[in-house]
């Protein structure tokens, strides 16, 4: 067992008792054996991205969370693509847009 998969077993763990479910209604719900949640706790397995998925909504937590990835911020999409198109339209049109 890598120290990452430990990690990764631990934080869901820490999620599921704090979310207050049993391993075996986690294993319930996810249509898996309780030995497989068993198996990601303890870091001999990892569950797989739909799992993941699942897990988060499950405990009410973000996948980074569960992952021990610090929070992202993501850019705003929107302004990006429009401050460039803005920048051809004419000026009545930036205005709309801004």
């Amino acid at each position: 067992m890598t120290p990452e998969a430990a990690a990764l077993g631990r934080r869901l763990a820490k999620a599921r008792d704090g979310a207050g479910f049993t391993q075996e209604e986690v294993a319930l719900l996810l249509g898996v054996h309780r030995p497989v949640v068993a198996a990601w706790e303890g870091g001999t397995r990892r569950p797989n991205a739909h799992q993941l998925d699942q897990l988060s909504a499950i405990y009410r937590v973000r996948v980074d969370e569960l992952l021990g990835e610090a929070a992202r911020s993501r850019p705003e999409f929107a302004r990006l693509l429009f401050r460039d198109a803005g920048d051809r339209l004419d000026p009545r049109g930036k205005a709309e847009i801004q």
